[in-house]
């Protein structure tokens, strides 16, 4: 422990012990006197701000000033023994609260800079839980919908998919974030989702989304991942046509229509869909890697070397267009059409050098036999 913090402690005791000790007799010490200890604790702090250069150390301090005066407002709004709530500490816990807020956001980008996320997300979750509070329910804040967002982000990072969704739903009223904001949301609802109710709810949200902004890759390429997970496949080659139809320069659909009759074994409707996707963009390498993927498995149906031949060019062009294999595998694959094409010249060069050995040997049968028919009809004639 920080010696600093050990003075902290020490003097929160004594504090305590200075205004509550008249009071040991009773069966419950005052809220308003717990409130005068915690506003005393937290201009003593205040007092220390100036005398801090290290930043960690700084924000750490600013974050305990804050911390102590929700604690100080909590039990200043408290009842009286009477039943009455007459908070006298709201005023300054407020001004103290409002002038240190800013603090809260650059602690939390400063930790969020450094690659301490965690502590990031507490100055961003310290700065929500005043936002709400009710001492600054009217104030104007310009920076909530930021914090929010980040807060947001590093919650579903850390998988705290609930907290992540609540803040995202503030981060979503401010413009500049929503955009993000409503992604990280849709998120959160696929992680979250348990029953069929919550996946269809996650689906509906996600098609809006893309309606709403068909440009971002980002909603396209999950709501593919949606499609391709198991159970799915209907919906995958419907949404894959109703896209098309839409655009039909669109390379992820036409590559999802692909995938739609891959998984229905229907190789060759297949092959059209994705070299559509290929000659939309020539180095988009998992439509090149499938329709190789696709004629091997034409090859291996229909046993024709031909396609085997095709799907090895394209496993080839996508070794070339993804050498260390960062998008596709095409390594196991390219391996095995090899080996079988190899396997089966062999196979055709044996088959051959049989043929013409049998080939051979009934030719000279026929010439031996013809030598001695040949050598009969001489000795007749003798």
């Amino acid at each position: 422990m920080m010696r600093t913090e050990k003075i902290l402690i020490v003097m929160m005791f004594l504090l305590f012990s200075a205004e509550l000790l008249p009071e040991c007799g009773a069966k419950d010490i005052s809220n308003r006197k717990k409130a005068r200890v915690l506003s005393k604790q937290a201009t003593m702090l205040l007092e220390q701000l100036s005398e801090k250069s290290d930043s960690v150390t700084y924000f750490q301090l600013v974050s305990d000033i804050i911390k102590t005066s929700l604690l100080c407002d909590y039990y200043d709004c408290k009842p009286d023994r009477k039943g009455r709530v007459e908070p006298r500490l709201r005023k300054e816990n407020c001004k103290r609260i409002l002038d240190l807020r800013p603090v809260l956001l650059e602690g939390g980008m400063y930790h969020y800079s450094n690659s301490n996320n965690s502590l990031a997300l507490e100055f961003f979750t310290l700065y929500m839980d005043v936002s709400i509070n009710s001492m600054f329910a009217s104030q104007p804040d310009a920076e909530k919908g930021k914090v929010a967002y980040y807060a947001a982000l590093l919650a579903y990072g850390d998988g705290n998919y609930r907290d992540a969704d609540r803040y995202a739903d503030e981060a979503l009223k401010d413009n500049f974030y929503a955009k993000e904001a409503a992604e990280i949301k849709v998120l959160c609802m696929k992680q979250t989702a348990i029953t069929e109710a919550d996946s269809t709810r996650y689906l509906v949200a996600l098609l809006e989304l893309h309606d709403m902004a068909p440009q971002n890759q980002t909603y396209f390429k999950m709501l593919m991942e949606y499609f391709a997970s198991p159970g799915h496949e209907h919906e995958m080659g419907l949404f894959a046509n109703d896209e098309i139809k839409k655009d039909t320069t669109n390379k992820f659909a036409w590559a999802l229509k692909g995938e739609s009759e891959m998984r229905e074994r229907k190789w060759k409707d297949a092959i059209t869909a994705y070299r559509m996707a290929s000659t939309i963009d020539t180095t988009f390498v998992e439509a090149i890697f499938n329709i190789g993927i696709c004629y091997c498995a034409l090859a291996q149906e229909g046993k024709n070397a031909d396609d085997a031949r095709n799907g090895m060019l394209y496993l080839e062009k996508s070794s070339m267009l993804d050498p260390n294999c960062y998008t596709v595998d095409w390594r196991e694959p390219l391996a095995k059409v090899k080996a079988a094409l190899e396997s089966h010249e062999e196979k055709t060069l044996m088959a051959e050098a049989k043929k013409n050995n049998s080939v051979n040997k009934a030719s000279k049968s026929r010439g031996k036999t013809s030598t001695r028919r040949g050598s009969k009809v001489k000795r007749r004639k003798r």
